[in-house]
């Protein structure tokens, strides 16, 4: 994704559609999400949309085993997974 380009009102465009997105999922604040992604671009965009929403990010080691993911996502009482 070396040739992601955007201004900073397109990305905050991005980042407001996906903070929508969350709601609708019933996503509030307080609420724990987690993204399993390596370092794309729609990891920004879910960082920024999660803080807007007021919810807590919590970041997934693309490295982990089934397993550990599920224990992760237990222990960290996740609500939405990206």
């Amino acid at each position: 994704t070396l040739d992601y380009t955007r201004t900073y009102s397109e990305f905050r465009d991005e980042v407001d559609t996906f903070a929508r997105a969350l709601i609708s999922l019933g996503v509030k604040q307080g609420d724990h999400v987690a993204i399993w992604a390596t370092n794309v671009p729609e990891w920004y965009i879910t960082f920024w949309a999660t803080m807007k929403v007021g919810a807590i990010l919590v970041t997934v080691n693309t490295a982990y085993k089934i397993h550990e993911a599920e224990y992760l996502l237990r222990q960290s009482d996740t609500h939405t997974l990206i």
